[in-house]
């Protein structure tokens, strides 16, 4: 590394005599080269040539590239597709993940991995950070994940969730209660830029963050009711209440989300005044359970705030429910009719089976059946007339089986009732 460091130097250098000195110093071209050297020494690391060679083009540079980095960054990270298919992320009606697996739970956790991996901590707001970097998270997604059918307002939400986790674990684990100056020179976290990494360190312990971080402090300090799904999601609670009734998520109320949002596995209830009250509505207004701006929650704690409603999952809000409602409805009265036409094919199906079966066991019926045909004697001459009956060789003609090459013939007209009709091979006459 300190040769390659040195090379590099030499290259600028030989590069500055060979320009026109009076353009390079014109255009503080010295300052740029220096700046460019001090950039790479910068970056140079001790244990660098102790790396272990290999392809790291996928490795991000962070200004503590050291080996576990890079050996850590190979291992963690969305897993390599099952026999090239994508893993197919389930949701409800909304397009919001509602199902309880393996595939959801991976999804989570890629959406933090890829969100470590492209989105700078360097801004205040979820809503400063480039559209482009917000790609590079989606795009790493859909690499490993079928999420075509996932809303983009519920896929946005979680990345910004994951954003801001990133950042507060950040700070509380490497940044309070440590001095600014040594969390400056210890080496960045993974995938963050060391530029990056001093401007959060400053922003942190800024008198406006400060500030804020202490509002934010009181008043969760204030919340009687703390939600106690953990990493479980509304949309995958709800999903399963509906399949414990034999219902659709859309028949589910969210006020009998809150409820089990609202308790502990040892079922202690966190706010039973709150749950007595929502319990109450229900029972005097039946209506009030089925999602409106007038259910039991809306009468319970009023108007939702703006950009998110209780109990409804991430992103989620009435108003958005109001203006697609008609089409939820008419996607399960299509459902409906599609399960309605599907159950009636695959009848058709089983009947159509049946009768091939049946149609099969019957012998197909020869050519020359029911065919007229004259009958001739020896001299030859035409002694009678007559239609074929059988052409099977196991047809009993006078208690004899027909044999091959003979039919078996019904006479209807005699021309010569003397004559005699015989077979070669047989003493039948």
């Amino acid at each position: 590394m300190v040769f390659d460091v040195i090379t590099f130097a030499w290259i600028c250098l030989h590069f500055v005599i060979d320009l026109d000195f009076e353009w390079f110093w014109s255009n503080n071209g010295i300052e740029l080269v220096l700046n460019t050297i001090l950039r790479c020494m910068a970056h140079y690391n001790l244990f660098d040539n102790l790396q272990l060679s290999g392809d790291d083009s996928n490795i991000v540079d962070t200004g503590n590239n050291s080996s576990s980095n890079a050996s850590s960054k190979k291992k963690r990270g969305s897993k390599s597709l099952l026999n090239g298919k994508k893993k197919k992320i389930g949701v409800n009606s909304w397009g919001q993940p509602n199902q309880a697996n393996s595939e959801t739970n991976t999804y989570s956790s890629d959406i933090g991995f890829q969100v470590r991996m492209h989105l700078p901590i360097i801004y205040e707001s979820f809503n400063d950070v480039p559209n482009d970097r917000i790609a590079l998270v989606v795009k790493g997604l859909e690499e490993c994940y079928d999420i075509s059918h996932v809303a983009w307002f519920d896929l946005k939400e979680k990345i910004r969730d994951a954003w801001k986790r990133y950042k507060s674990h950040l700070n509380t684990t490497l940044i309070v209660g440590n001095s600014p100056r040594d969390v400056k020179l210890s080496p960045a976290p993974e995938f963050v830029p060391r530029e990056d990494w001093v401007k959060f360190i400053d922003y942190c312990n800024s008198e406006k963050f400060l500030a804020k971080s202490k509002r934010n402090k009181e008043n969760r300090a204030k919340l009687i009711a703390p939600c106690t799904l953990g990493r479980t999601s509304m949309p995958i609670t709800l999903h399963k209440l509906a399949e414990e009734r034999g219902v659709t998520d859309e028949e589910i109320g969210r006020v009998e989300v809150y409820i089990p949002a609202h308790t502990k596995k040892d079922k202690t209830i966190q706010c039973p005044d709150v749950i007595a009250e929502l319990q109450n509505t229900m029972r005097n207004d039946p209506k009030s359970i089925r999602i409106g701006p007038n259910d039991a929650i809306a009468q319970k704690f009023g108007k939702e705030r703006k950009g998110g409603t209780r109990d409804m999952g991430a992103g989620m809000s009435i108003s958005l429910m109001e203006k697609v409602g008609h089409i939820v409805n008419e996607n399960e009265e299509l459902l409906s009719n599609n399960n309605e036409l599907k159950f009636a094919t695959e009848k058709l199906r089983k009947d159509l089976d049946a009768l091939t079966k049946y149609v099969g066991n019957i012998p197909e019926k020869h050519q020359h059946i029911d065919k007229e045909c004259r009958l001739v004697g020896c001299p030859w001459r035409i002694v009678a007339h007559g239609v074929i009956v059988g052409v099977d060789p196991t047809d009993m003609c006078h208690s004899v089986a027909l044999g091959d090459d003979f039919y078996k013939v019904a006479i209807h007209d005699i021309v010569d009732g003397n004559a005699l009709l015989f077979r070669p091979n047989s003493n039948i006459k």
